[in-house]
């Protein structure tokens, strides 16, 4: 058993229940950034989206990196690859005129 994996699986389902339960507040991700949230409301629905993407995604790599004893530099690639995603609802978002 490889306790990164564990240790994603872990993150992965406190970050779901984080995104359940703050799902009407910007996250702390996203307001470190200088944006003004035009429509609120679909940038929540959508930031809500990309974090239950962002946490199945964590989950199921988190099982499969326990189970299959992956190399450690493949879980820091999944992390740029977390981060990455919510990059991504950035510039959809702005696509979307969310936000400006």
């Amino acid at each position: 058993m490889n306790w990164e994996g564990l240790v994603l699986v872990i993150i992965g389902v406190i970050y779901l229940s984080y995104s359940i339960l703050y799902r009407n507040k910007v996250t702390i991700y996203n307001r470190k950034e200088n944006m003004i949230v035009i429509k609120k409301e679909s940038f929540l629905r959508l930031q809500l989206y990309f974090s239950i993407i962002n946490s199945a995604y964590l989950i199921i790599l988190g099982l499969i990196v326990t189970f299959c004893n992956i190399d450690t530099m493949y879980v820091l690639l999944l992390i740029l690859i977390f981060h990455s995603i919510n990059s991504l609802l950035k510039v959809i978002s702005k696509r979307k005129g969310f936000i400006k």
